[in-house]
């Protein structure tokens, strides 16, 4: 009988030191065993290197970057490029993983060995583990409308074309709750480290248009929202969101994921336009507007438009 793939849990840390014990101790708690848990510090400020110390083996290894890379995917690659095992999972330091989320994934990848990527459900919790929704992507419907099935009742193959067209309606893909073999890191490249935030999606897209995804219905972490993290800082994240739209190729979606594509690429022109006018620079603010117009005109990026004529702020 074959052993079980052993895999590599890259765990990106930034200041860390409020959750990450919790986080690890969740890891520990699993029942399956074939780990390791490659820690990699970007250069926190706050007690995170002491904090984890007293946790480091063989198993759970702990690099620090020789200076801030500003996001997590300089961190994810490092972490990738270290790792020894065949399948990767990516998992944020604040995270909580249920018991049976390894034992979970990794016996469906096992069962369905030629995907690219496998994602499952999850919980939100807040600041202080309140729970926040018991199924986050219960209301993400549109990517449920390509599922296939598969030999388990609760898992759905979605074919690599329809991933990649469902990828514009809604990142469907919780990060800290992929499965990637580490040879598709090796065929599609490493996360984008031009990229302080968007870098898991860009990535998604990029897989999705060579592999196959498995959908694992099932809840298996919790994701905490908190007020400062990178998921919360809004307005901030437009830039990179148009750079990974900008990326993609449009030659294979139909016109459902074309007028998407539009509105996503206005949207994010509109909120990069409101930045530019809450530091008053209405000429930076009119341009991203007009850029806004091109792709999708909207009352709102109008008044806008207006503000920064007159000279007043968003």
């Amino acid at each position: 009988m074959d052993a079980p793939p052993k895999v590599s849990i890259i765990i990106p840390v930034y200041n860390a030191e409020k959750y990450i014990v919790q986080t690890l101790n969740s890891i520990f708690d699993q029942s399956y065993k074939n780990i390791e848990i490659i820690l990699i510090d970007d250069c926190s400020t706050d007690q995170s290197k002491n904090v984890i110390a007293p946790f480091l083996s063989d198993k759970v290894k702990y690099f620090c970057e020789p200076k801030n890379c500003g996001g997590p995917s300089g961190p994810r690659n490092t972490g990738i490029k270290q790792a020894s095992g065949d399948l990767i999972m990516m998992f944020d330091s604040d995270d909580i993983m249920l018991p049976s989320k390894i034992e979970r994934s990794v016996t469906c990848f096992i069962d369905n060995p030629d995907i690219g990527l496998l994602c499952t459900g999850f919980q939100s919790i807040d600041n202080g583990d309140s729970l926040i929704s018991n199924d986050y992507l219960k209301n993400y419907t549109s990517f449920r409308s390509s599922f296939n099935p598969t030999g388990w009742n609760t898992a759905y193959l979605i074919k690599a074309s329809d991933a990649y067209k469902q990828l514009f309606h809604s990142n469907f893909v919780g990060t800290s709750s992929v499965v990637i073999p580490k040879v598709v890191f090796e065929h599609v490249g490493y996360f984008d480290e031009t990229m302080t935030n968007a870098d898991d999606w860009d990535m998604w897209f990029r897989i999705a248009k060579h592999y196959d995804f498995i959908f694992l219905d099932e809840v298996l972490h919790q994701y905490r929202i908190s007020p400062g993290g990178i998921s919360a800082r809004g307005g901030i994240n437009a830039l990179n969101k148009i750079k990974v739209l900008n990326k993609q190729d449009v030659t294979p979606l139909g016109s459902a994921e074309k007028q998407q594509l539009h509105y996503l690429m206005s949207l994010n022109y509109t909120a990069l336009a409101r930045y530019y006018l809450s530091i008053e620079s209405r000429k930076q603010a009119r341009a991203h507007l007009w850029q806004s117009f091109k792709f999708k005109p909207s009352i709102y990026a109008f008044k806008l438009y207006i503000k920064a004529i007159l000279g007043l702020k968003a």
